[in-house]
């Protein structure tokens, strides 16, 4: 016999059941906190690989990434006053 059909009241029968669901929960939502972490942590890793790559690109042209920051800025103005002068 299983523990759940020798009890006999209903009550307990629903503490039961209510205690399950919310240990289910519990352990859905660890789950669920494990994977973002795992997701952001990977998310991580790709950036900085993304940016070592970069960085050994800008090596390689002896550009460094201050400069095209710069050039980046300067171009994005430029690129709003044209908009604002059609």
């Amino acid at each position: 016999m299983t523990m759940l059909s020798t009890i006999s009241s209903p009550i307990t029968k629903s503490v039961l059941r209510r205690n399950a669901l919310v240990l289910l929960a519990r352990v859905r939502r660890f789950l669920n906190d494990r994977v973002a972490v795992d997701i952001a942590r990977r998310e991580r890793h790709a950036a900085l690989f993304a940016l070592r790559e970069l960085d050994d690109e800008h090596k390689d042209t002896g550009i460094s990434r201050c400069q095209t920051d710069s050039t980046r800025e300067a171009a994005g103005r430029q690129r709003v006053r044209r908009q604002l002068y059609k």
